[in-house]
């Protein structure tokens, strides 16, 4: 055989392994981007119990009545920590969006303790599981 024809096939191999690589990673990466828009959609409308994500009311962190903004609930980071005596969903930016009617005086010393430290979450799957934690 000769060396341009075994190095042709070589390449040829390559460039396969190289496409059927791209392909899977495309693949994994829209299953992933699905997945996450999926959890937003789910947690959006459970945090919102059934209003308009856009037109959501949000309290400020002073907890003041007349005080709301509104705002999109579609954020990555968020810190839970207790509110006189519940438990308090914030944004990354400090507004209050849920409070869960949950009292904090039920819970283990060690999970009290953490909430009035606050526990910052740094995505939607990690929201959520710590929700059906305090509230299942």
């Amino acid at each position: 055989m000769d060396f341009p024809r075994i190095f042709l096939i070589l390449c040829g191999f390559i460039l396969l392994i190289c496409l059927a690589l791209s392909l899977t990673s495309l693949t994994v990466l829209r299953n992933a981007v699905s997945e996450t828009e999926a959890l937003r959609t789910e947690m959006t409308s459970w945090i919102a119990a059934g209003a308009e994500p856009s037109a959501l009311p949000v309290v400020n962190d002073t907890g003041a009545d007349g005080d709301t903004v509104e705002t999109d609930v579609l954020y990555d980071v968020f810190c839970v920590r207790e509110v006189n005596g519940k438990i308090g969903i914030y944004t990354s930016d400090g507004c209050l969006i849920r409070l869960l009617d949950v009292c904090v005086a039920t819970l283990p010393e060690k999970e009290r303790q953490a909430l009035s430290e606050g526990i910052c979450v740094c995505s939607w799957r990690e929201l959520i599981a710590l929700m059906q934690d305090y509230s299942g």
